[in-house]
């Protein structure tokens, strides 16, 4: 008989994931700035859906410039990839 093997879920990532303050300057920063300038990004590209491999580059260019005072370590730049993904 095979052996029962139980189904894992994929996390999800959310804003909170990331170095933010919450309900503060950095979180309506990311509504107003952070997301619309990587969606003007991802809408300049004639396939946005094909743009993984540019993401990581991209995202913390973005994050740098729209939040200047706050560092990202290695993990968090990976939160912040399964986030906006």
């Amino acid at each position: 008989m095979p052996k029962h093997v139980p189904c894992g879920h994929k996390p999800q990532y959310t804003v909170s994931d990331l170095p933010l303050l919450q309900g503060g300057k950095n979180a309506q920063s990311w509504k107003k700035a952070f997301l619309p300038s990587l969606l003007a990004w991802a809408g300049a590209h004639e396939d946005p859906f094909g743009l993984n491999g540019e993401l990581y580059n991209v995202v913390t260019q973005i994050w740098s410039t729209v939040f200047p005072g706050v560092t990202l370590e290695e993990n968090d730049v990976t939160n912040l990839v399964k986030v906006v993904s």
